[in-house]
């Protein structure tokens, strides 16, 4: 729901194709890469059950491990495949210059999601080739989550000036029914933190929520991402080793909160931080470039 409103703010701008993947590029990849180094180092020291990465890392640095049956290096990997594809999708409305059909788009790939869905419910196959081509891209793509991307983007329409209750409400419905069909997670707690979330979204649009400008919230939005990286493998090798020795859980996820976060900061300060700016500059000295060619 977030990625979906800071990008469609961020495409609302004259942005072009490149532009935009450049942004994403150096905002996403160093210091995902600088993690999944780090985690899989972590893991041949402190091999934990279940998070073995042997020939893993080379793949998992494409961030599309997801595509060729490879595993992630840490758990938490498997929300960057979805955020890829959905950059995707807004590249290819910017490459085409359809931007102001871009919430179109997303929109109908979450129908025709819903109607594959309710079709494998209720046992309908109108076209049997059919079917079977829609559920292999549901397979491959990502397109389940969507539905929050929208939600997001329509929230930010909001923002600016659109008043149509309907778009958000429809699509929030529709999301809540989705996740509660298909069993991703226990559906009414799904249902719930949804409802809660989007409600809390809106109150910070309207500047309802003062606590959140407080230092320490805004330091740890700050590190998020990179907090969002380590905090998994880091967590993992604490609790398992720790549990084996008899500490206390509450300790032990206490201790795994703190090393995250100082970790994180320093991911973010010295490898986040300057590498985002490292190629940012690079990438506008090259356009610059381009820009004086053409002018020759």
């Amino acid at each position: 729901m977030i990625s979906g409103y800071v990008i469609y703010m961020s495409v609302d701008r004259e942005l072009g194709v490149r532009d935009f993947a450049a942004s994403r590029f150096a905002r996403l990849f160093p210091a995902y890469w600088l993690v999944v180094v780090g985690a899989w180092c972590l893991y041949r020291v402190f091999p934990v059950p279940g998070r073995e990465v042997y020939g893993m890392q080379l793949i998992n640095m494409t961030m599309l491990q997801s595509y060729f049956g490879v595993g992630h290096v840490s758990g938490v990997f498997w929300a960057l495949h979805v955020e890829l594809f959905f950059y995707g999708l807004v590249a290819l409305c910017i490459l085409f210059k359809c931007k102001r059909y871009l919430m179109w788009v997303i929109f109908l790939v979450v129908v025709w999601n819903f109607t594959d869905l309710m079709f494998r419910e209720m046992r309908i196959l109108f076209w049997r080739e059919w079917y079977q081509v829609s559920f292999g891209l549901i397979a491959i793509f990502p397109t389940r989550y969507l539905c929050l991307f929208l939600l997001g983007m329509m929230l930010y329409r909001f923002k600016e000036g659109y008043r149509g209750y309907m778009g958000p409400l429809f699509v929030l419905i529709l999301g809540n029914v989705y996740f509660y069909l298909d069993y991703l997670y226990p559906p009414v707690e799904q249902v719930i933190v949804i409802f809660l979330f989007t409600i809390l979204f809106i109150l910070a649009m309207r500047n309802r929520l003062k606590f959140l400008e407080s230092k320490m919230i805004l330091f740890l939005g700050k590190i998020s991402y990179s907090l969002y990286l380590i905090h998994s493998p880091i967590g993992y090798v604490i609790l398992h080793y720790g549990l084996k020795q008899g500490l206390d859980a509450t300790f032990l996820v206490l201790t795994a909160t703190l090393l995250s976060i100082v970790l994180g900061a320093v991911i973010c300060q010295y490898a986040e931080k300057p590498m985002n700016r490292l190629i940012r500059g690079w990438y506008d000295r090259y356009k610059q470039g381009q820009i004086a060619k053409k002018r020759v």
